[in-house]
């Protein structure tokens, strides 16, 4: 039976020696230095066991113009052998964020066939309010044995896929995660201006709580998504696909299956001015 995209707090306490638990985050360098903000942070107080997993550099590809673009199956595979994952573990992930990152591994998890994956849900908010212990330092673990061959299709899409959606040329229902200002082109983060043409809008911060940092219940995600068309392949997509991949863990918790992330997203979209984009009232 595969497992729910969650796990509990609580669940994960009463079996921690169950589970290779890893921390996802992301290089964050402070002005004048050469310290790592995410790391300091993992060493001041971590959840018991777990390792810092890197998704700026050992779970990115660094060749790609834009960031945070996902690995290819040699380098995901050397990744999550750093961070002791073995054949068969079940691994847990989560981030002291709003989980973007945490989803982020996890669908990659997904993508390069380590299923038995699950994100902690509310990270490391909800481990800390249920009173449960953290561990300070750096953890380490002997190298896992883990290994893909390949990506499996239906995870990501790219430029082409998602221009063939725009063009009427395959069926895809597009999907903006990113702030409202951003989606209709009020506020400039990126290159140009704007959305997709016939992109759907659902920010991301809609989705979550915005006390426990955990998503929505079923019910009420499922009524957030309520506009989608069940029988039509989504394609998420946000800045550079770290948010795009957190909305992709919450429409795996509402029940959707047919989801992709389009990995280049508005960094790869917007960069290249032959491709289209559309603003509300302009």
């Amino acid at each position: 039976m595969a497992l729910q995209p969650l796990l509990s707090a609580a669940t994960l306490a009463s079996d921690l020696d169950g589970y290779r638990i890893l921390e996802a985050g992301a290089r964050a360098v402070a002005a004048g230095t050469a310290e790592d903000l995410a790391q300091q942070s993992y060493r001041q107080g971590h959840l018991p066991g777990a390792l810092f997993a890197d998704l700026w550099a050992a779970f990115s590809d660094p060749a790609s113009p834009w960031p945070y673009q996902r690995p290819g199956a040699e380098r995901f595979t050397h990744a999550a052998q750093a961070v002791g994952v073995r054949a068969g573990q079940r691994v847990v992930v989560y981030d002291r964020a709003n989980g973007i990152w945490a989803a982020r591994l996890w669908w990659l998890f997904q993508a390069y066939g380590h299923t038995a994956v699950q994100v902690l849900d509310g990270g490391l908010d909800a481990w800390c309010a249920a009173g449960l212990p953290l561990e300070q330092g750096e953890e380490s673990a002997a190298p896992g044995d883990w290994v893909t061959s390949a990506e499996r299709p239906g995870y990501f899409v790219g430029r082409d896929e998602v221009l063939a959606v725009v063009n009427g040329q395959r069926p895809g229902q597009l999907l903006n995660v990113l702030r409202r200002p951003v989606f209709t082109g009020e506020e400039l983060r990126y290159t140009r201006r704007g959305h997709i043409p016939g992109s759907q809008h659902m920010p991301h911060g809609a989705l979550i709580d915005p006390g426990s940092h955990q998503l929505l219940p079923v019910a009420a995600l499922q009524a957030r998504f309520a506009a989608l068309n069940p029988g039509t392949p989504i394609i998420t997509y946000c800045g550079s696909g770290i948010t795009a991949a957190g909305t992709a863990l919450a429409l795996a918790v509402a029940g959707w299956h047919n989801v992709a992330v389009y990995d280049g997203s508005m960094a790869e979209w917007t960069a290249d001015p032959g491709l289209p984009l559309t603003t509300l009232g302009g």
